[in-house]
């Protein structure tokens, strides 16, 4: 099990020491936007909280540009899309999407649009037009 918890200000290269618990937590960027609006789910007996796919398609789209680790970065980038191609088979998945997409800030709706459009994937048309339709109003 991973334990995890924000990354704040420069950063930090080693994970974070919790004596009480004896555990260590690695700090990661972006992980704010997981914790918005979770999902239950029961697996194995267990209910537990998960991030809300669309936002996770997103932050792995996000986290993605940052990877050092090719591999990594591209197994980051392969989920992502997945995820948006699934997205794209339904209709009120399509417009959650869209509207986690809203909440981002300009710089990081910029780095999502940029990866989609040089993947030639879908999403990329369908989050700019419905962005900018949601402009209009």
């Amino acid at each position: 099990m991973e334990f995890l918890i924000p990354d704040r200000g420069k950063g930090d290269k080693k994970p974070y020491s919790i004596e009480k618990l004896s555990i260590s937590a690695q700090s990661l960027r972006l992980l704010d936007m997981l914790t918005v609006v979770p999902i239950e789910v029961t697996y194995a007996g267990f209910t537990v909280h998960v991030p809300d796919p669309a936002r996770f398609c997103l932050h792995k789209l996000l986290v993605s540009e940052r990877r050092q680790l090719k591999t990594k970065q591209e197994k980051d980038l392969e989920t992502a899309l997945e995820l948006a191609s699934l997205f794209m088979k339904n209709p009120e998945w399509c417009s959650k999407l869209s509207a986690c997409f809203r909440e981002l800030t300009e710089r990081q709706r910029g780095i999502i649009l940029r990866l989609l459009s040089l993947q030639k994937h879908p999403a990329a048309a369908l989050l700019v037009q419905n962005y900018q339709s949601r402009e209009s109003e």
